[in-house]
């Protein structure tokens, strides 16, 4: 598929489906006229309409027939309710081959095949491929991580287009779709554990008499700086950590207090019950 020869069409425009409108826009990788989006929300729709000139659908169908592409950008619990409309009321059966791309945390291709294709022929079964993806907020900012995994009839090329698709939002990684439960927790959820660090940070600081401003600066300033330090640089996570931290010094004192207080396990602990809710999700 050619990205610029296709019209993309958002159903839902929330967060995550305006920083990748956002990006390819701004990015110039597509014309703001190649997009069509639709939402329950009047609102969102305006801020859309306001700040990139993106045109909305009146309904998810029309969306849907009108696209070559459609990111269903909605959350998991209304997902079989929009795949209830597009399956009674798009119209599908018109020779064109239509990719469906889905951010929804924890649905399956097989449950969303299983609403979409319903009643289909099998000509037009195979027109209709569908790619899971699972992105994360810092897309807002060019600096997302994407992990892509196609269904059964996603051929190379709707992997590829995908790719080009998200590439403006950040990186991108091809995965299979057992691994995205994983995917989900680890770097879908993964930003709030680093907020959660820098607020935790935050409150530290203010505690020992430093000002919001010099608090939000430190802290802001040593998260960039580390994140920089682990990509740019050819160590580990735990080599880095054991460099700084010398023998009984001030690191050292900080490291003990956190593994005693179970800190890494619950780290752990918390990463896997967002898996285990991505599945749950699914069901």
């Amino acid at each position: 598929m050619d990205l610029r020869s296709k019209k993309i069409g958002f159903i839902g425009a929330g967060n995550m489906a305006r920083a990748i409108m956002g990006a390819l826009v701004e990015s110039k990788t597509l014309h703001f006229q190649n997009i069509l989006v639709s939402d329950a929300q009047k609102e969102a729709l305006d801020q859309v309409r306001d700040i990139w000139a993106i045109a909305s659908a009146p309904n998810n169908a029309e969306l849907f027939n009108q696209c070559d592409v459609i990111v269903l950008a909605v959350k998991p619990q209304v997902m079989p309710q929009v795949l209830e409309e597009l399956a009674e009321k798009a119209l599908r059966e018109d020779g064109r081959r239509r990719l469906v791309v889905s951010v929804a945390a924890g649905v399956s291709i097989a449950a969303i095949t299983k609403i979409l294709h319903r009643g289909l022929k099998e000509d037009a079964v195979a027109n209709l491929p569908v790619v899971r993806v699972m992105p994360n907020t810092p897309a807002l900012v060019g600096s997302g991580m994407s992990a892509i995994a196609g269904g059964a009839l996603a051929k190379d090329d709707d992997l590829e287009f995908v790719q080009a698709l998200l590439r403006p939002c950040g990186m991108v990684l091809i995965v299979d779709e057992k691994e995205m439960d994983a995917v989900t927790a680890v770097s879908g959820s993964g930003p709030a554990y680093v907020f959660f660090l820098a607020e935790v940070m935050m409150e530290a600081a203010l505690s020992l008499n430093l000002s919001p401003e010099k608090a939000k600066t430190l802290v802001l300033a040593t998260v960039e700086g580390a994140a920089r330090l682990l990509n740019e640089g050819d160590k580990t996570p735990e080599q880095l950590r054991r460099q700084v931290t010398s023998p009984g010094g001030t690191t050292q004192a900080a490291m003990e207090v956190l593994e005693a207080r179970g800190v890494r396990q619950a780290f752990v602990e918390a990463i896997r019950a967002a898996s285990n809710r991505s599945m749950e999700l699914g069901k």
